[in-house]
């Protein structure tokens, strides 16, 4: 996770702009932690 200067989170995926230039830059690659516990509480296309 990355902190932004508005004090945002965000998570920088393998395939992300962010992980490509850490890898320029010869620093360790991003990985995404395991997706565990994961539950589907909404859905954005289907209507209430």
């Amino acid at each position: 996770m990355v902190l932004t200067v508005h004090k945002w989170l965000y998570m920088v995926g393998p395939t992300s702009t962010m992980a490509r230039l850490r890898e320029k830059r010869e620093m360790p690659r991003t990985e995404l932690p395991p997706a565990k516990n994961i539950k589907l509480e909404k859905r954005k296309d289907k209507r209430e």
